[in-house]
C-alpha cells in the first residue's frame, strides 16, 4: 500500500496490473499442477482417527493390524469382565449354608483349589488337540463356546436347585408333575464342580488371546502396547467387581453365571472378527502354525530316511573291515 501510494498515476495502474497478474493463477498454471499422489488420496477413516494415539495408523495393513489387536484386546477385557462375575458367584455359593459347604467351606476349599491345576491341564490338553486339528481360530471358537455352555449349564442347574425344597437327607427336584430325590450333598458336588471350572477356564482362554497378540506384534510394539492391553483388562475387572453387589439383588447368584456366559459370547464374536481381519490382512497366525508343522514333518521324514540308511551304511563298513578270503591255488 505504501509503495502504491508513492507512485504516479500512470505507474500506479501498471503496478496494479502486474500485481494482479502475479497473484491470480492462470489456467495454464492450474493445468500444469501436479496430480494428487496416492499418499494424499488415502485418508484415515473417521473410525481410525478416533482411536487412541498409541495405535499405529500409517498404512492399510497397519490399520487392519491395529483394529485386529484392538478387537482382541476388547475380547480379553470382556472375558475378564465376565470372569469377575463368575468368581464372585462361585465363591458365594461355595460358602453358602444352603447349597454349598457352609461352615465347613474352609475345610474343603484347599481340596477344591488342589483340583484346579489338573482341571486346567485337562482343558489345555483338549485345546492342544483342537489346535493341531483345526488351527488357532477354530480352537479359540470351540473352547470359548464350550466355556459358554458350561457356565449356562451350571447357572441353570444352580437356579433349579435354589428353587427346590430340601429334605433332611434328600434334595427333591420337582418338574413335570414328578419328583426326583437326590442325595443331600448333590448341590455341594455341583457347586464344587462349578467352582473348579471357574478357576480353570480363565487360563484356557487368555492364553490363546495373548498368543494372538504376540503373533501379530513385533517385540518393539509388544513392549509399547501390552501395558495398555493389561490396563484395559484390569479396568474392566475393577468395574465388574464393583457392580457385583448391585447385580446380585437383581438376578441372584445364578444370574451372575449367566452374565459371565453372555460376556463370553461377546468375547467370541470379537475374537473371531479379529482372526478374520488377520486373514484378510495377510498376517494370520495360522499360517505360521502351518509352516512350523510342515517343517516338523519334513524334519521327521528326514530323520526316518537317515534311520533307513544307517543299517545299510553300517553293513557296508563291516564288509570293508572284514578280511577277504584268499583264493586257494589247487595247482
Amino acid at each position: 500500500i505504501l509503495v502504491q501510494s508513492s507512485l504516479p498515476a500512470n505507474n500506479r495502474r501498471e503496478y496494479e496490473s502486474r500485481t494482479n497478474t502475479m497473484l491470480t493463477p492462470s489456467q495454464g498454471s492450474l493445468a500444469r499442477a501436479a496430480p494428487p499422489t496416492q499418499s494424499t488420496m488415502l485418508r484415515t477413516p473417521p473410525l481410525l482417527a478416533s482411536l487412541p494415539p498409541w495405535l499405529p495408523v500409517n498404512s492399510t495393513n497397519t490399520d487392519s493390524k491395529s483394529l485386529s489387536a484392538l478387537s482382541m484386546s476388547l475380547a480379553m477385557s470382556l472375558h475378564f469382565f465376565g470372569y469377575e462375575f463368575a468368581r464372585g458367584s462361585n465363591m458365594a455359593l461355595f460358602t453358602s449354608s444352603t447349597l454349598g459347604f457352609g461352615a465347613a467351606s474352609g475345610k474343603y476349599y484347599p481340596l477344591a483349589m488342589a483340583c484346579v491345576s489338573p482341571a486346567s491341564m485337562a482343558l489345555l490338553l483338549g485345546y492342544g488337540r483342537e489346535l493341531e486339528k483345526k488351527g488357532p481360530r477354530k480352537a479359540l471358537r470351540n473352547t470359548t463356546s464350550f466355556c459358554v455352555g458350561m457356565l449356562l449349564f451350571f447357572g441353570g442347574l444352580v437356579r433349579l436347585l435354589s428353587l427346590q425344597d430340601f429334605g433332611e437327607s434328600n434334595v427333591i427336584l420337582g418338574f413335570f408333575g414328578g419328583e426326583l430325590r437326590l442325595p443331600r450333598n448333590f448341590s455341594q458336588w455341583v457347586i464344587a464342580l462349578s467352582f473348579i471350572f471357574q478357576n480353570s477356564y480363565a487360563h484356557l482362554l487368555y492364553a490363546q488371546q495373548w498368543s494372538f497378540l504376540g503373533s501379530i506384534f513385533t517385540p518393539t510394539q509388544a513392549s509399547q502396547y501390552y501395558s495398555y492391553v493389561a490396563g484395559l483388562s484390569s479396568l474392566c475387572s475393577m468395574i465388574a467387581g464393583a457392580s457385583i453387589d448391585k447385580c446380585v439383588s437383581w438376578m441372584g447368584l445364578p444370574g451372575l453365571l449367566h452374565v459371565a456366559a453372555g460376556s463370553l459370547v461377546c468375547t467370541l464374536l470379537l475374537a473371531d472378527w479379529a482372526y478374520g481381519m488377520a486373514e484378510r490382512g495377510g498376517f494370520d497366525p495360522s499360517e505360521e502354525l502351518v509352516r512350523k508343522r510342515k517343517e516338523k514333518e519334513e524334519k521327521k521324514k528326514h530323520q526316518q530316511e537317515q534311520q533307513v540308511r544307517m543299517p545299510s551304511q553300517q553293513q557296508q563298513r563291516r564288509q570293508q573291515k572284514s578280511p577277504t578270503a584268499t583264493p586257494k591255488n589247487h595247482d
